[in-house]
């Protein structure tokens, strides 16, 4: 980070902080004020600090975003191999398909026109996983490519079915805090691919995905974190949220990932090279313009 600015490094401190705060400050208000049953939060000042340390670290990206002006030509891709964490989300939400996704058939239009989402989301769901495995491979992911972009666009359906899995389902109450905080996640998590895509399309918006990045981790470390462990304490008994839970997590790390990478990346080097002359050959001397026949001056 010796190449950003002290401001930028306070902001990038402030976002990161302050994210981590505020998932912490998320499980420990669904361990005292989440309801079971209801689905909601009681009283008290825990879910409401969650929401504005989130918030407040938010702005801090975004700020980072405003200030730090990136290359174009600077990847937020590793220069090696690394996990690939959102692969591992997509590929929890196709065993999630299988065992329950019980609101998964809504009624389309007037006439109520059933259609099932677990179908599509299977084939999104697999498509995206082949994303998440290929941009984890560096040769792979800094060339343009309209295939990885197309497999982009999946990642990005996969998470805008599952927000509208979530809307459509009537179980758990609309304004349910957790089902209304995975929702803004999700769609959060599908215009931060739009900025990976972008760089697949050799188009990059290097301050959009920093800021989209930036706001994936902050607001989605508050679902990501606050499901699983409902789930696991018996307060949430749905496998078909904490699949959602994972995905969101998984991306949400994949973007804090990339947003370091991209602020730490190196400028890039400015071809300078000479052509190098075979050994025992001497550079030839310029001409003398005192030697030229035709100057009659």
């Amino acid at each position: 980070m010796k190449n950003l600015s002290p401001k930028v490094k306070i902001l990038t401190l402030l976002w990161g902080l302050g994210s981590l705060i505020a998932a912490g400050l998320s499980i420990a208000a669904t361990a005292t004020h989440f309801e079971k049953g209801s689905n909601y939060y009681t009283r008290g000042a825990l879910p409401t600090a969650a929401l504005v340390v989130a918030l407040l670290a938010g702005l801090c990206g975004i700020a980072l975003a405003i200030l730090h002006k990136p290359d174009p030509k600077q990847s937020p891709f590793y220069q090696k191999p690394i996990p690939a964490p959102a692969a591992i989300g997509f590929l929890c939400v196709l065993p999630a398909l299988v065992i329950g996704f019980p609101a998964a058939t809504v009624q389309l239009g007037a006439n109520g026109t059933a259609f099932n989402m677990v179908p599509v989301l299977g084939i999104l769901a697999v498509l995206s996983l082949l994303y998440g495995i290929l941009v984890a491979i560096p040769s792979i992911a800094k060339k343009s490519s309209s295939w990885l972009a197309f497999l982009g666009m999946c990642a990005m359906l996969t998470c805008l079915f599952l927000t509208a899995y979530y809307y459509f389902d009537i179980s758990v109450e609309m304004n349910a805090p957790l089902k209304t905080l995975l929702q803004v996640g999700l769609l959060l998590s599908m215009l931060y691919f739009t900025g990976e895509i972008r760089y697949f399309l050799g188009t990059p918006m290097p301050r959009t995905f920093l800021a989209l990045g930036t706001l994936t981790v902050s607001v989605g470390a508050l679902a990501a974190v606050a499901i699983p462990y409902a789930y696991l304490t018996g307060k949430l008994a749905r496998i078909d949220y904490l699949a959602g839970a994972i995905l969101l997590l998984t991306v949400a790390i994949t973007a804090a990932i990339r947003v370091v990478t991209l602020l730490t990346a190196e400028p890039p080097v400015e071809d300078n090279t000479t052509a190098v002359l075979p050994a025992g050959e001497d550079i030839p001397a310029s001409p003398d313009p005192s030697d030229d026949p035709t100057d009659h001056n």
